[in-house]
């Protein structure tokens, strides 16, 4: 999998994907679909990414 961060000029990205602030983050789909809300802060960016590393595990444990 690749990483990826958009960078912006204007507030196209930011009303895109409703993200007003430094940092903020959303989880995107591979399909490239918005696949959560808005994590807006550090705290909320990490719960984010401990949220869907579990959804991940669980999925991985249930198709093994």
């Amino acid at each position: 999998p690749q990483d990826y961060a958009l960078l912006q000029a204007r507030g196209a990205v930011a009303q895109a994907y409703d993200c007003w602030g430094t940092p903020c983050a959303v989880l995107v789909t591979p399909d490239g679909h918005i696949g959560s809300r808005t994590a807006q802060g550090a705290a909320a960016i990490r719960a984010l990414v401990k949220r869907a590393v579990a959804a991940a595990m669980q999925e991985s444990i249930r198709t093994a």
